[in-house]
């Protein structure tokens, strides 16, 4: 397959759902949560400005949900991802009858009803995740608390100095036991048409492990996810493969400490 099929494959997900198939969710978002965000884009992001994941990736996996569904005993979970993109995650959260949300920094998919904003408008909201936000549950006026948290190649898209405020989002709304799951790329991406780079903050992972626990984010006592199960950095679902090239990048699987 060539690379510009994959990637046409891959950014349209037609292959997972077909188009007018009927999609029966049990949980709303938008009936049972309220989301508030300080800033509803993250519109000072090259990812905004000049769009390029956000744009074409809508990574599908669901070996990765299968094996959250075992990890947790096969009870209806719930499951966040930030920078979702086309919410190809959420949509395999929640066609799986789980309570899914996905929060993306820029409305570009939005705008354009592309992949699955257009299938599960319900599930999907912008927000710029390096400003505080609250998914708040109806029921309890508090915040909803997440079996699982995704943070699939966008960690290192964030600034720096919003980490912060981002991994207090993260452990607001993480319930305890639960996952806080992802990929960090630990190169530059390449240069955007203006000369920047949409990877803010490269480091290496000696950078990115002590971040994680200054930020009260410890590793998971043991192995939950094999390696292939991690939607991304497999080279099976996104073209970066970590056991392969590992100076490209890592996964960690984190729990509040």
């Amino acid at each position: 397959m060539s690379t510009n099929r994959y990637d046409q494959m891959r950014a349209e997900a037609l292959h997972f759902w077909p188009p007018g198939f009927p999609i029966e969710l049990k949980y709303d978002p938008a009936a049972l949560v309220d989301v508030s965000c300080n800033k509803r884009l993250a519109d000072d992001s090259l990812d905004h400005l000049e769009p390029r994941g956000t744009a074409s990736d809508n990574t599908h996996w669901a070996p990765f949900v299968a094996r959250c569904e075992a990890y947790f005993g096969f009870r209806d979970l719930r499951y966040l991802d930030l920078g979702c993109a086309g919410g190809g995650l959420v949509f395999d959260f929640a066609i799986r009858r789980h309570l899914a949300i996905g929060l993306e920094g820029s409305d570009y998919s939005l705008r354009r009803q592309r992949a699955e904003w257009a299938s599960i408008p319900g599930n999907l909201f912008t927000c710029d995740m390096t400003r505080p936000f609250r998914i708040i549950e109806r029921a309890t006026g508090a915040p909803l608390l997440f079996d699982v948290i995704g943070v699939w190649d966008a960690l290192e898209h964030l600034g720096t100095e919003r980490l912060p405020t981002f991994f207090d989002n993260v452990r607001t709304h993480l319930a305890p036991g639960g996952l806080l799951c992802g990929t960090v790329s630990t190169r530059a991406a390449r240069s955007s048409a203006s000369g920047g780079n949409h990877h803010a903050t490269v480091q290496p992972r000696s950078w990115w492990e002590p971040t994680f626990a200054e930020h009260g984010l410890t590793p998971a006592p043991a192995a939950v996810f094999r390696f292939e199960e991690f939607p991304r950095g497999n080279g099976i679902v996104f073209p970066a493969d970590f056991s392969v090239r590992p100076d490209d990048g890592f996964h960690f699987t984190l729990m509040k400490q």
